[in-house]
């Protein structure tokens, strides 16, 4: 059972590339037949949307995907060795276990504007989406390659994830002792 404590308040603010704690170390063939779950970096989900990071909900936080003034730009760009890949990203959000997911959005390269990466008129902000994940939830973030086995160069410098979320303070999960 969920306990949704009452929150001190609601805070604006973006996930980045250094937030996913597994983001890719190597280059990664983003291959959309490896059809093996999202517990793992590199593996693709049923849609054949392959995983880049699992950012996993701090203790008493809860967030959900957007803001509710929409004041801070939503752009991701992941790079080959040839410039920018085309293709789709996933928001998925999960339990800690990760057996009970639920997507949240998919958003396009073709939507974000590579000109203005932080400009919120020309990349703007998803509004707030439920539900809220709590502590010790996940984010997960996947992408699927308009070409199959596309390698993802991890270290490019173009490689940019801004993702808006708004966090509250104050959300617990309660774990009843039955």
């Amino acid at each position: 059972m969920v306990k949704d404590k009452p929150p001190q308040d609601e805070f604006p603010t973006s996930l980045h590339l250094n937030d996913f704690s597994d983001f890719p170390s190597a280059n990664l063939t983003l291959d959309q037949d490896k059809k093996l779950g999202i517990e793992t970096v590199g593996n693709a989900d049923g849609e054949g949307f392959t995983v880049l990071g699992h950012y996993e909900i701090p203790r008493g936080i809860g967030i959900a995907l957007g803001h509710r003034k929409r004041d801070l730009p939503f752009y991701i760009r992941m790079d080959s060795a040839g410039g920018k890949i085309a293709g789709q990203y996933k928001i998925v959000i999960c339990d800690p276990t990760k057996s009970s997911c639920r997507q949240v959005g998919i958003f396009t390269t073709s939507e974000m504007d590579d000109s203005a990466p932080l400009d919120k008129t020309k990349n703007p902000t998803p509004e707030l989406r439920r539900p809220w994940v709590l502590e010790r939830g996940w984010l997960i973030l996947l992408f699927k390659a308009e070409t199959d086995d596309t390698v993802l160069v991890y270290d490019d410098a173009n490689n940019e994830i801004n993702i808006p979320i708004t966090k509250k303070i104050g959300m617990y999960r309660e774990y009843s002792r039955e």
